[in-house]
């Protein structure tokens, strides 16, 4: 028993257009897709030609900023901002701080390679009061310009001056200074 399938002509045309518009849209999303992908491509390459570009630009004035940087760190106000070199032996924020009156509980030294220098910082523990410790970091300042606070501490210390008969605030500071060496 055969069975017979009757299109009605309508239905024939539906199938006729979509036999036709298939291959047509099949083509057409193939083609999008290939265009897409190849403005994907393209703004790539555009952006890795800028990139390029860019570096090119920057290797090119390497000489320049070689030669500047060298003009610089042979220039005496460069040179004015580091220690000199081997002649940190003893801080320089200890007698800092004996110049202005403070009393000095504990110092130490230490040397280090950084990148290209030679750190030196000093750990020093002591007592003044404010306006000794205000003479202190603007005598650092002046003195040494190139130099890092690392570690600043400060403490009240009520203390009792028998002279006088009264009670001072006396101020106990830790105090970590880094300064550099001259490459």
């Amino acid at each position: 028993m055969e069975t017979t399938v009757i299109i009605s002509p309508q239905q024939q045309r539906v199938i006729a257009l979509i036999l036709i518009a298939f291959p047509f849209f099949s083509l057409m999303a193939i083609f999008i897709f290939f265009i897409d992908s190849q403005i994907d491509r393209h703004k790539q390459a555009a952006f890795f030609a800028r990139k390029l570009a860019y570096e090119r630009a920057i290797a090119s004035r390497t000489r320049d900023w070689r030669e500047n940087l060298f003009e610089l760190r042979t220039s005496p106000q460069w040179q004015s901002l580091f220690v000199p070199q081997k002649k940190k032996d003893k801080g320089a924020t200890v007698g800092l701080v004996l110049v202005a009156g403070g009393k000095i509980q504990q110092s130490s030294t230490h040397r280090m390679e950084t990148a290209g220098a030679v750190e030196i910082d000093e750990h020093v523990v002591f007592s003044s009061t404010t306006q000794q410790l205000a003479e202190i970091l603007y005598a650092l300042r002046a003195s040494h310009p190139l130099f890092v606070i690392r570690y600043f501490s400060v403490k009240s210390l009520l203390e009792k001056n028998e002279a006088l008969g009264d009670t001072a605030n006396i101020l106990q500071i830790e105090l970590i200074v880094a300064e550099f060496e001259h490459p």
